[in-house]
């Protein structure tokens, strides 16, 4: 099965549910509140238009599922690119440099703490700390 009939049929259980609750599950409704026209989110459906990791997002967000649901290589492509996936990449890129190295220093202390605590061992490396310039 491919992407689109995959997300397809997502579509379709997330307007099955919607529709059970009363809720307004159309094309136009969907396509509105991912910032399409009906026209393109149907050609998304149908293949028309490919899948790209942008629109995969929308579209996960918007049926309350995750990307590998409907794109398995989509997905694994936007773990390469972005490893958070509940975070706007965008609102990372509006920090500074030096706020960035922060935080990719801190989440690599994360992951070596948690390592340690998966081994036993304790983590040898130490965070990198950007120090402000006054």
């Amino acid at each position: 099965m491919d992407d689109a009939k995959r997300l397809d049929a997502v579509y379709r259980a997330w307007r099955a549910e919607r529709r059970e609750s009363g809720k307004e599950a159309s094309q136009e409704y969907a396509a509105g509140e991912i910032g399409f026209g009906q026209s393109a989110f149907s050609q998304y459906l149908k293949g028309r238009i490919p899948l790209n990791v942008a629109v995969a997002g929308k579209f996960a967000k918007l049926f309350g599922c995750r990307v590998e649901d409907f794109s398995p290589t989509l997905a694994v492509e936007m773990l390469k690119a972005w490893p958070f996936p509940d975070i706007d990449r965008s609102r990372f890129d509006r920090l500074s440099p030096a706020q960035q190295i922060e935080i990719q220093g801190s989440v690599r202390k994360m992951i070596l703490d948690f390592e340690g605590q998966l081994s036993g061992e304790k983590p040898d490396a130490q965070p990198v700390h950007i120090q402000k310039r006054a």
